[in-house]
């Protein structure tokens, strides 16, 4: 059963969805507000899976709430009066834009895509060669990109470039979301813009990183004390 969270001002629209979601198998409504907050803070307790939100609200803007949501790796569908947005939020990398009033066909597609999403993600930390889901600049369509292929990762503006062998991925997301999805499988963040893969790791040497492929990063001061311990402790015996 996954556990929906809504967010709507409006007390029609709220009830309208909240009616729709109630009669759908293997989806329960546990947080159904006006405030952005609550959300947030049920999200940030793991007690939501899956957010449909209004765009225009008092306190915070529909999408940037998307993008808070996307970081704490929880799928988010917008419902919005505001057609002319749908672009802006599929940037966001919303998993759907549902124009009001929705339809309950439209919500219930909408919440699959989302399980569909989280499926997958629980998938690829299962495997055995873990991988991330990204999307091309410019392309919607979901890549999987397996986590031993990416040798660096560095923040540019509001967006990430991926480094492989061959190739550079311009992910349009946050460099704090690529970072939460890679860390779990010893990917770490070595400065406030690069993160870089161990397995590549040659060297440290004068507060800079070099890798196996001539990159040379450097080393926050906030980063500088624990990476070489936990650069060892992966050299022991962990893998990617």
């Amino acid at each position: 059963m996954l556990r929906v969270g809504i967010i709507d001002d409006e007390p029609h629209s709220l009830n309208s969805i909240q009616d729709y979601i109630g009669s759908f198998p293997g989806y329960e409504i546990t947080l159904a507000t006006g405030d952005p907050d609550e959300i947030l803070a049920a999200a940030e307790k793991k007690k939501i899976d899956i957010v449909i939100t209004d765009i225009k609200m008092p306190g915070i803007d529909g999408v940037i709430l998307s993008d808070m949501l996307r970081e704490l790796n929880i799928p988010v569908i917008i419902c919005s009066a505001y057609p002319e947005r749908a672009l802006e939020c599929i940037k966001a990398q919303v998993v759907d834009f549902i124009v009001k009033p929705p339809s309950k066909l439209k919500l219930y597609r909408g919440l699959n895509i989302a399980r569909e999403r989280l499926e997958l993600k629980a998938a690829s930390l299962q495997e055995h060669e873990p991988y991330i889901l990204v999307t091309k600049f410019g392309n919607k369509n979901l890549i999987k990109l397996p986590v031993r292929q990416i040798i660096y990762a560095e923040q540019r503006s509001n967006y990430s470039v991926i480094f492989l062998k061959d190739e550079q991925i311009i992910y349009r997301s946050p460099f704090r979301s690529l970072i939460n999805q890679l860390e779990p499988f010893h990917f770490f963040r070595i400065h406030r813009a690069f993160g870089f893969n161990p397995r590549y790791f040659t060297k440290i040497e004068s507060e800079q990183i070099f890798l196996s492929n001539g990159t040379v990063l450097p080393i926050g001061r906030s980063y500088s004390p624990s990476l070489p311990s936990k650069i060892t402790d992966y050299l022991k015996g962990w893998s990617i």
